[in-house]
């Protein structure tokens, strides 16, 4: 899926159109939707709605939001070996969050959340 396809399934991998398999399906990355979203996002048009050029209102996420959300997302996930581990702010823009193992704490993911477009992408 390239851009602006459609496909269906679950996880913040969500592109321009319609909605990826797991996060950063491909290497890109998704937008994080709000409640009846599939993966943890927020905000109106998250799911690439609107098109190229279109000002999204800045949703000022927090750590404890995107904790809260990534959070439901790994449990929805429904591998009980992944638990959400350290989530933090980077930057005045960024909060990484961990995806880790449940037994030792192994990152298994690191993902990177733009604060202001709820945008969340793998960290390299």
């Amino acid at each position: 899926m390239m851009g602006g396809g459609y496909g269906y399934g679950y996880g913040p991998g969500m592109m321009g159109g319609g909605y990826g398999y797991g996060p950063g399906m491909m290497g890109r990355g998704g937008v994080i939707q709000g409640p009846g979203g599939c993966g943890p996002c927020w905000g109106p048009g998250a799911a690439g709605g609107g098109g190229p050029g279109v000002q999204r209102e800045d949703l000022k996420l927090s750590v404890d939001q995107v904790r809260s959300n990534m959070d439901g997302w790994v449990k929805r996930m429904g591998n009980p070996r992944l638990k959400l581990g350290k989530v933090v702010e980077r930057d005045a823009d960024t909060i990484t969050a961990d995806v880790v193992t449940s037994e030792k704490d192994v990152v298994v993911q690191r993902y990177e959340i733009n604060r202001h477009s709820g945008f969340i992408r793998p960290a390299r």
